[in-house]
């Protein structure tokens, strides 16, 4: 494509608007691929999704998280910890729009769409070279996995864009600028994204100020400020696995808490270093991260759309040849910037190392993966003019394919499994029917149902701490047996009259459906008593 336009213009003065022309097409097409019937796909809302926007109303309004802990550096949420960043980011948007289940999907949105723009001036910086920093941002805005990441709410959704931010400055850092003090303050943040930065944060920090240190684009004035900025802002978190770990009680930090989780925190669930068979699980990781690359799928409906994976399916061979071609010559003006990219990937791998692979868990790897499929298309580019055109087109098609997929009424029908379109229309139906005090029997075949109550009643959630009862108060995700006025589960509840029900449209009411009325709610339904 850019090789067309180059013949066509002639001119470098012409190269220079036409590919201004391509950076206005490929972010229009990337915004459109994450906007076109956002919200409605997917249909619904997550249990995650749900979880976050309570968080962010309860900390807004209330000033603590709905298990009533103020301001905390990481969420209990389920009882094994979420990570919090989503969370506070998600606090002024809840205060300017209220919270919906768009709102809660908007940081995703917002920083999808950045992440676009810095790839293309990431890669510009690393590569010197415009075809290959459009190219970049080409792949990234047609890409499957960051299209589907950017149109719902999970919390680990901001990572990737808080860190590409600590990259991108780190990767500008000299010795007059403060680019290195942002960008370690950034990748320092990242820390409260998602765990994965735990580990992939720090290897980079350090790969990064060694390769300024040695190609001289940093001082010691330059690095010690930042590795102090970057240790000073990593101790909350730092303190939350020390005592989580340790079983040390919760710290008050002024308005701040470092929550003592009630149950085995989530990041030593996953990880191998907290395994007493440390070898074969991460041998068995590091075997599942090249399945997940090679097959680029790993069964999650909000993880993929198939066949398409992450960068339709045929392209891990394509970023192995990119790697080879990214290690620099001793002559490469760009060096430094290779070898951060570089740095880029170990620090990416080792996360598949230390824990087992899901697309969302390998989030970090696949920008600088596409990076190297970029490299090796405009490689192959330079030898044979045709086959870099049938390669951007043989793209273009499998993103207009995918599109299709993705707004289809196979995957709508597919991704009911996880975001449960309705439910939270039948929770807000149920809630206003009859007397505010009548009981309702809630369905469990939703994943914890009592987080979309909380979700709908947008109340004091510490009204409701006292009266919650776990099934298991000691498991690893705790479910709710009732709550308030709720009870989840149709074979927990009294059956008393006048009760509500709400149910999935195959489950059987337990009581005489012709002494109510009933209203559906997509695959959900509503009973109430006849008045």
């Amino acid at each position: 494509m850019v090789a067309i336009f180059q013949k066509i213009v002639g001119t470098s003065r012409n190269w220079k608007t036409v590919s201004v022309v391509l950076f206005v097409v490929i972010l229009a097409l990337g915004i459109f691929a994450r906007v076109w019937e956002f919200g409605a796909v997917p249909r619904g809302l997550n249990q995650d999704e749900a979880s976050i926007g309570v968080e962010a109303f309860s900390l807004y309004r209330f000033g603590v998280d709905r298990n009533g802990v103020s301001f905390p550096v990481n969420f209990i949420s389920w009882g094994n910890g979420m990570d919090a960043l989503d969370g506070y980011i998600l606090i002024p948007f809840v205060a300017a729009f209220g919270l919906t289940p768009i709102v809660v999907r908007l940081p995703s949105l917002l920083s999808g769409i950045l992440t676009i723009l810095l790839v293309y001036f990431a890669a510009k910086r690393i590569f010197d070279d415009e075809k290959t920093a459009l190219l970049c941002m080409f792949l990234l805005a047609i890409s499957p996995w960051h299209i589907l990441m950017s149109r719902w709410g999970i919390n680990e959704n901001v990572l990737p864009f808080v860190f590409v931010v600590g990259f991108t400055f780190i990767l500008t850092a000299k010795t007059n600028n403060m680019n290195y003090l942002i960008g370690c303050a950034s990748l320092a943040i990242s820390l409260y994204a998602y765990g994965a930065a735990y580990v992939a944060a720090p290897i980079f920090l350090v790969c990064a100020t060694v390769i300024l240190l040695t190609s001289k684009r940093a001082s010691a004035k330059t690095i010690i400020p930042g590795v102090l900025l970057f240790a000073l802002l990593i101790t909350p978190i730092v303190l939350f696995v020390l005592t989580n770990t340790l079983k040390w009680e919760s710290l008050q930090l002024g308005f701040m808490t470092i929550p003592r989780l009630p149950v085995r925190p989530r990041y030593e669930a996953v990880a191998a270093v907290f395994n007493e068979r440390s070898i074969r699980p991460i041998v068995d990781n590091v075997i599942g991260m090249f399945k997940l690359l090679i097959r680029q799928t790993d069964g999650q409906i909000f993880n993929v759309v198939e066949p398409y994976g992450y960068l339709y399916t045929i392209t891990f061979p394509l970023a192995v040849i990119g790697m080879v071609l990214l290690f620099p010559s001793r002559k490469s003006p760009r060096a430094p910037e290779r070898w951060m990219l570089l740095s880029w990937l170990a620090a990416s791998f080792a996360v598949g190392v230390i824990q087992s692979a899901t697309i969302n868990r390998m989030c970090l790897l696949f920008i600088p993966l596409f990076m190297c499929v970029a490299l090796f298309i405009v490689w192959i580019g330079k030898h044979s003019r045709i086959v870099f055109i049938a390669s951007i087109l043989a793209l273009l098609v499998g993103f207009a394919f995918f599109t299709r997929a993705y707004h289809g009424k196979t995957y709508r029908e597919q991704s009911t499994i996880r975001f449960f379109p309705g439910f939270l229309s039948a929770t807000n139906s149920a809630r206003h029917a009859n007397n505010a005090s009548d009981p309702i029997c809630m369905t469990d075949k939703v994943n914890m149902p009592y987080v979309f109550v909380q979700f709908s009643e947008q109340a004091d959630l510490r009204d409701y701490l006292d009266t919650i009862e776990y099934v298991d108060p000691q498991a690893e995700f705790r479910f709710v047996r009732s709550m308030g006025r709720y009870t989840f589960g149709l074979q927990n509840c009294a059956n008393h009259p006048g009760t509500i029900y709400v149910t999935r449209y195959d489950e059987e009411l337990p009581v005489a459906a012709n002494d109510y009325d009933m209203t559906r709610f997509d695959n959900f339904l509503v009973f109430t008593p006849h008045p």
